[in-house]
């Protein structure tokens, strides 16, 4: 007879046996981007790992209709799941697609794209998007 061990989260008992599977690493990365008018809002997409660094990616969206031209502040706060073994994370990239207009808007970590890709040699991460206020104008 062959014995299976199933490894439930620590403190479960299986079959008189316990087992623990170390929780992942959790870590949260925020950015602030500026964006024309009140209009604008920003979407979480994906998070990536690729070797040391994270890359989390999101969508910017205008919601149209008449606004004021109002230069309008954009938070975001993303919580990533880490493996325990994972390289530690010296760099941190955020991707936009969708901005329409031609000044810079944001930090050096922030590049924007015409559409949002899984990049080559990095594996997708578990991620939570925060529940944060949009910004203030």
């Amino acid at each position: 007879m062959r014995m299976v061990k199933l490894c439930l989260p620590i403190g479960v008992l299986m079959a008189g046996v316990a087992c623990s599977t170390p929780p992942p690493q959790q870590h949260t990365f925020c950015t602030q981007l500026t964006v024309p008018n009140p209009g604008w809002h920003v979407a979480f997409a994906h998070a990536f790992q690729c070797e040391d660094s994270v890359l989390l990616q999101a969508r910017l969206l205008n919601h149209g209709g008449i606004q004021p031209q109002v230069l309008t502040t954009r938070n975001l706060c993303v919580t990533v799941s880490l493996a325990d073994d994972s390289p530690q994370i010296n760099r941190v990239v955020w991707q936009f697609s969708g901005k329409t207009w031609r000044w810079v808007a944001g930090s050096k970590e922030h590049t924007y794209v015409d559409t949002l890709a899984t990049p080559a040699g990095c594996h997708r991460l578990t991620a939570h998007p925060e529940p944060l206020s949009q910004g203030s104008g």
